[in-house]
């Protein structure tokens, strides 16, 4: 059995099966929240085989089941012959695509941030080593989301870690969306989001639960910066952002 976080948005679980069954006295189920969902097929496959269950926002249980019926032939022989056996492997998760109407959306979980994603940029003025980063301890959808570093250093000097997001030149105008979950420690650290270099918000507190913040911007490129700023060595501070994504307001939103 499979429990979901609560977490997890709709999406699909994928999985891989490899079976040698003989039906009907032995077969392969899956079920969701108590519901069968599917069975294997019934005959013998020698290659793994990729199947999908999909899945609502929310906690959910999935059960995988091997079964073993015995027939009543009246020979006990027949029984004790009869010999089932199931595999699964590569079972993950992958969260429903682009929100509605998104033409740009970045949830982390490729992993591919910074240096894989020619989009995104990072910065510091402290330790070249202290870059905002992956990380999988707290994320709105999926596994993972990025993270500002910790900047203490031994000078005890104040220190700042951009991230950046260069959208693309041939976008319209719309709305950039992020979602910010803050464990700031207020005055030793400070959050700050920049629009080609102007400030557009800012945080100096922590918050209970994540946060969806909105940017208008017009077509063309830009950049969006997201700052983490330490005035105090003892900060045990931090922010992580999710789901960034971008709607042309010619998209229509829900």
């Amino acid at each position: 059995v499979l429990a979901t976080p609560e977490y997890w948005e709709g999406g699909v679980l994928h999985f891989s099966a490899l079976w040698d069954i003989e039906f009907p006295e032995t077969d392969l189920a899956w079920y969701v929240d108590g519901e069968l969902d599917d069975l294997v097929p019934t005959e013998t496959t020698d290659t793994w085989q990729e199947f999908e269950i999909e899945l609502t926002p929310g906690e959910h249980f999935v059960m995988w089941e091997y079964m073993f019926t015995p027939t009543d032939s009246g020979d006990e022989d027949d029984a004790d012959a009869t010999v089932g056996v199931a595999f699964l492997d590569e079972i993950y998760f992958v969260p429903n695509p682009f929100p509605p109407g998104a033409i740009y959306w970045d949830s982390f979980e490729e992993a591919t941030f910074p240096s894989g994603d020619g989009e995104w940029t990072v910065s510091t003025t402290g330790d070249e080593t202290d870059q905002w980063r992956l990380t999988g301890d707290k994320s709105l959808t999926g596994l993972l989301s990025i993270t500002s570093p910790d900047l203490s250093n031994e000078d005890q000097d104040a220190s700042v870690a951009n991230a950046t997001l260069a959208t693309n030149p041939e976008w319209g105008a719309g709305t950039l969306t992020f979602s910010l979950f803050s464990k700031l420690a207020r005055p030793a650290d400070a959050f700050l989001w920049y629009l080609d270099g102007v400030g557009e918000g800012f945080r100096l507190e922590p918050t209970s639960d994540w946060e969806t913040i909105e940017i208008e911007i017009g077509p063309g490129a830009h950049t969006v910066t997201w700052s983490y700023a330490q005035v105090q060595d003892n900060s045990q501070g931090s922010v992580f952002i999710d789901d960034v994504f971008f709607t042309p307001d010619d998209q229509g939103r829900l």
